[in-house]
């Protein structure tokens, strides 16, 4: 039985329709610890492109992000009485500092991003020789 790697993603989450870019589950599907963790896991045990881990930290930003400015009112945090809730508001004006600072590269960020997303849910089939004798053929 093979287990999907990120089973919360569907073909309407990674290719979303006109109406389907209104809905903000399938946006949490992609922006997602989950997902996050299924790219770590890519690159770790299948010997993806380093560059999916930047996708990763980037799905946890967003994440977190998302997190936060639903969870309470980002302007009562700001108050230096309760610790926690001040370093999130911290956290909020980090992420939105990075927001601002995005630069898309020479292929852009959105295709970089839709690459690896779609990778994610439908790998494509591995090769007997990849992983693990690649690992035997370094050994000697």
């Amino acid at each position: 039985m093979a287990l999907k790697i990120a089973p919360h993603l569907s073909a309407a989450a990674i290719e979303p329709s006109h109406f389907d870019k209104m809905k903000v589950g399938l946006a949490l599907n992609v922006f997602s610890k989950a997902t996050s963790a299924g790219l770590k896991y890519m690159v770790q045990q299948e010997n993806r492109p380093l560059s999916y881990l930047t996708t990763a930290w980037f799905l946890e930003q967003v994440d977190r992000w998302f997190d936060l400015m639903s969870s309470h009112h980002p302007i009562t945090a700001l108050s230096r009485l309760k610790m926690e809730e001040y370093q999130e508001a911290i956290t909020v004006q980090d992420i939105v500092h990075l927001f601002r600072g995005i630069k898309i590269g020479q292929k852009g960020g959105e295709a970089l991003a839709d690459d690896s997303q779609r990778e994610i849910q439908h790998p494509p089939p591995t090769e007997p020789d990849s992983i693990s004798e690649r690992k035997g053929d370094e050994q000697h």
